[in-house]
């Protein structure tokens, strides 16, 4: 079985305003919402956010990176998380190559249809979430973002 390719950043800016910014390339292939799942939920273990929210990424971070395997076009996914500066809050990042288009709404899948809930997932979870282009041009790619947050001390 072929190995996917895995590269990592991690860049760490200390001091006031401190901000904990990780990311990871994956081959677009059927490894790679498993391998982003691990990736995120070691970030955010690692980096003490609470348990339940360290679930929810997962969840998240999965029916992304599914989508871009399943409706991308390009060889990688970027899967990037950015924690802000004395926690409390957290934004997933899953971009890839395939030029950017209008995603479809959340929550538009049929009762008997069993695809199209990912988006609704990523609705419920998070605290806010949206799409765009990766770049300064709709060629360059699609990037598709979810922030989480938390209590202090939850």
């Amino acid at each position: 079985m072929r190995q996917p390719a895995v590269r990592q950043e991690r860049d760490t800016v200390s001091g006031a305003g401190s901000v904990e910014d990780s990311g990871t390339v994956l081959t677009r292939d059927s490894h790679a919402p498993g391998l982003a799942r691990h990736y995120v939920a070691g970030v955010l273990i690692g980096l003490r956010v609470p348990p339940c929210v360290v679930e929810a990424a997962r969840i998240i971070t999965s029916e992304l990176v599914t989508n871009s395997v399943k409706y991308g076009c390009a060889q990688w996914v970027w899967v990037r998380v950015r924690m802000r500066a004395g926690g409390g809050g957290v934004t997933l990042t899953v971009s890839d190559s395939t030029p950017y288009r209008p995603l479809p709404t959340a929550g538009t899948a049929g009762d008997d249809d069993e695809n199209g809930r990912g988006l609704f997932l990523v609705d419920a979870l998070a605290a806010r979430w949206g799409h765009g282009c990766a770049g300064a041009d709709p060629s360059y790619g699609t990037a598709v973002w979810a922030e989480l947050t938390w209590e202090a001390g939850a």
